[in-house]
């Protein structure tokens, strides 16, 4: 049993049990004045040995006092995202084929994913590949703006994996994504402020706001290498590097490190830190005084850094299983510059906390 949502890889089909049911939500706040309560309900159901369906919602529900990760707007603003998804999963000797739609709507944005994905053991079932293809058709815009002048934004997306079975106490996995992006990629609501080209004038009374603009195509590329070993019977850790690159000439690397106990009593406690560190795109400028092609107010395209420590604590019991975890984040954007009053000032660094809660049983 997996508490997927939360965190986790996501469970095969068990041909034994017949329903599997899980809730539960997370609670996000940071020090930048945003809020976002996520809850979330799912159920998986077999229809026969070899497939399983299964259906799942969610919301996030977010409240902001300056909102720039979401949306760049300068007043406090709530708002509700919701999405649902329907799955479906089917086993034939070595193979699994899976397909899932997700959509999601929320006042400026309506997604719908596509994906298909199959996983083949090999070598008595000491390796597994797996190959999956994602479609996004996606359509942005404001509710200030009629349908006919929202954008479109289509994503393709292949994955492929390869994971080893080492030995009795080890696995090793390595992976490859590619997403191809076309379409609008600013937001609607972030503008750019124009600064003359003398500093002692960078002020908001001598700033020029002009929209943002991105490139309409952006092609990602994310490799990843991931190792897991139990030391004991009731001590293990892995660990995993991320490397990313994409044509926007960002480039990033993340890595996690992280030990686990088995307590006794069904109680399991692991703590995890992932560190991440990446470079600006290309047309990112801390302050622009010339009206380029591109523009971005957007600081999660510039020089960054972000740590996060997580704490999780799992209990099981017969068919029940339940989830604790809290995470502490710090993020740094190296050269954002903020408009605070008339001036320029550095981005101070962000301090968050994530608290998350889950229950599942198998019925």
């Amino acid at each position: 049993m997996c508490l997927g949502p939360v965190g986790g890889d996501a469970a095969e089909p068990n041909a034994g049990i017949g329903m599997h049911a899980e809730t539960g939500s997370s609670v996000y706040r940071n020090d930048d004045g945003l809020r976002v309560i996520s809850p979330w309900a799912s159920v998986r159901q077999h229809v026969g040995e070899p497939t399983e369906i299964g259906a799942s919602w969610k919301a996030d529900i977010i409240s902001a006092a300056t909102v720039d990760v979401v949306s760049a707007a300068t007043m406090r603003f709530d708002e509700t995202r919701q999405e649902g998804s329907l799955s479906v999963n089917h086993a034939w000797r070595d193979l699994r084929l899976s397909g899932a739609y997700t959509g999601s709507t929320e006042s400026d944005t309506r997604n719908h994913w596509l994906a298909l994905g199959g996983d083949l053991d090999l070598i008595d079932r000491n390796v597994t590949a797996h190959l999956g293809y994602g479609l996004g058709l996606d359509r942005l815009g404001s509710g200030r703006e009629s349908d006919e002048l929202w954008r479109d934004r289509t994503v393709h997306q292949i994955d492929a994996s390869v994971l080893q079975v080492l030995g009795p106490a080890t696995t090793a996995s390595a992976a490859y994504s590619l997403q191809l992006v076309r379409g609008f990629q600013s937001s609607v609501y972030r503008h750019v402020p124009l600064l003359p080209s003398d500093p002692s004038l960078w002020r908001r009374s001598y700033a020029q706001w002009v929209p943002e603009r991105h490139p309409d195509s952006r092609d990602r590329h994310a490799f990843s290498l991931q190792a897991r070993h139990a030391f004991s019977p009731r001590f293990f850790g892995h660990a995993s590097w991320r490397g990313y690159l994409d044509t926007w000439s960002m480039r990033a690397h993340t890595a996690e490190l992280g030990v686990g106990v088995d307590l006794g009593g069904g109680w399991l406690i692991e703590l995890a830190n992932r560190g991440h560190r990446q470079s600006r795109v290309s047309f990112y400028r801390s302050v622009y005084t010339v009206n380029r092609d591109y523009l971005t107010r957007d600081r999660r395209l510039g020089e960054m850094w972000s740590d996060i420590t997580r704490l999780d604590l799992r209990w099981l019991h017969g068919r029940w299983q339940a989830l604790l975890r809290g995470e502490a984040h710090w993020t740094r954007y190296a050269d954002f510059q903020a408009v605070v009053g008339e001036l320029l000032e550095p981005m101070p660094d962000t301090w968050a906390l994530v608290v998350q809660a889950a229950i599942a049983i198998e019925l």
